[in-house]
């Protein structure tokens, strides 16, 4: 709909020609979504607005919020209903967007070269020689402990002997065994440590065809957990209730994604006293073994999709905007934290940021992390969103311990 202010000044103009009239130069709409789950959200969203706007007023962004139901594809609010210019998606589902023809192949002048991103992030997002996606974030589980802590599993079998079924209160696993997405990754994760390569997992990719013994290894990871922790809803809803309670030291090791370490700083930071919990220089960041064959690092990748319905001034708006959201200098301002917090800790897909000297200096367990997301494989699947969310609902009905 063409902006009111200016359809006023058009009507002016045309009874009053040759008058001096300020009339604004219309802006080109451009709507996005945003990954939505990720730490401090509100104010990232708002950040992102601002700063792109500020930088092309032309350009009237409009950011669309699909907290609610992002991976819910029986929702009309799903990622997979969603109508917009550019949205960022999971690999989850890319395979299916491109199929079905819903998103353009990336623009020439939005493509890096090669060795910008991560190797995951590049090989996610291009599907037979095509690449649809500009990287933004990459995803992948990790085990954290005490500094203090000698733990540091080869596989699944040291880490339940480590930990133990009937270990002390207060001294299990921290890990989040609810949801069907949750679960279902889990599964992912597990089988991947079982099965090395995405094509030897393949075939057990459905709940039809499970492998069954990696449904018997997160039986095993479930018994590591306190007894009232790990499969309770109101704890999965709460993001950051577990990295709270590793940060409190209730929990002898945490597993999960890499923002969780924001949750214990933030703890660290505004709610304990000097020495009562964890901070983050006193955090060990180990793989996450799932299998008795070891960990097999893998890497979920959000990247920006462009509409094929994008075209003309909007395709001009939404090269703008991934040029700006690929911009180390914007990406290391969303990874900064701010007068009394801490990092966010998301993995950006810009490789160089690993090492970038006033990023390291707030957050330096960036260094930490760069090798064990280095040689991450890329996921990515047809339906494997649905395939993955069925596998987790039979693991949260009849799988899996309460």
């Amino acid at each position: 709909m063409r902006n009111p202010l200016t359809l006023a000044c058009l009507a002016f103009l045309a009874f009053a020609s040759g008058a001096n009239a300020d009339c604004p130069a219309p802006r080109t709409p451009l709507s996005v979504v945003l990954y939505p789950f990720l730490p401090a959200k509100d104010a990232y969203f708002r950040q992102v607005e601002s700063a792109f706007e500020q930088e092309h007023p032309s350009i009237d962004l409009k950011i669309v919020d699909l907290s609610a139901n992002y991976y819910d594809e029986g929702s009309a609010d799903a990622v997979t209903h969603a109508v917009a210019d550019v949205l960022e998606l999971d690999s989850v589902f890319l395979e299916d967007f491109v199929t079905s023809g819903r998103i353009r192949e990336l623009p020439v002048g939005s493509k890096r070269p090669a060795g910008t991103y991560l190797s995951a992030a590049e090989q996610a997002v291009t599907v037979s020689g095509k690449v649809f996606g500009s990287p933004h974030w990459v995803c992948s589980n990790f085990l954290y402990s005490a500094e203090n802590d000698t733990l540091a599993p080869a596989n699944l079998h040291e880490l339940a002997a480590a930990i133990g079924a009937s270990h002390p209160p207060d001294r299990g696993l921290l890990i989040d065994l609810k949801g069907r997405s949750t679960l279902g990754e889990w599964y992912l994760d597990s089988l991947l440590d079982r099965h090395k390569t995405l094509t030897a997992a393949d075939p057990y990719l459905t709940e039809a065809t499970a492998d069954e013994s990696v449904y018997s290894d997160l039986v095993s990871v479930r018994g590591l957990c306190d007894a009232d922790l790990c499969r309770q809803s109101q704890y999965h809803d709460a993001a950051g209730f577990y990295p709270v309670q590793f940060a409190r030291h209730r929990g002898r090791a945490l597993a999960g994604y890499s923002e969780r370490l924001y949750y214990i700083g933030m703890e660290d930071l505004t709610n304990c006293k000097q020495g009562e919990c964890l901070g983050l220089g006193q955090v060990r960041i180990k793989p996450l073994p799932l299998s008795d064959n070891g960990s097999q690092p893998f890497a979920w990748v959000d990247s920006f999709v462009v509409a094929s319905s994008c075209s003309g001034d909007c395709l001009t708006a939404a090269e703008a905007f991934l040029g700006f959201m690929a911009d180390p200098k914007n990406v290391r301002t969303t990874l900064t934290p701010g007068y009394g917090e801490a990092p966010r800790y998301l993995l950006p897909a810009l490789t160089a940021l690993y090492s970038d000297s006033a990023l390291l200096a707030v957050a330096p367990l960036y260094a930490t992390f760069y090798p064990l997301i280095e040689h991450a494989i890329p996921v990515r699947a047809p339906h494997l969103n649905e395939q993955l969310r069925a596998i987790g609902t039979k693991l949260d009905r009849t799988i899996l311990p309460k």
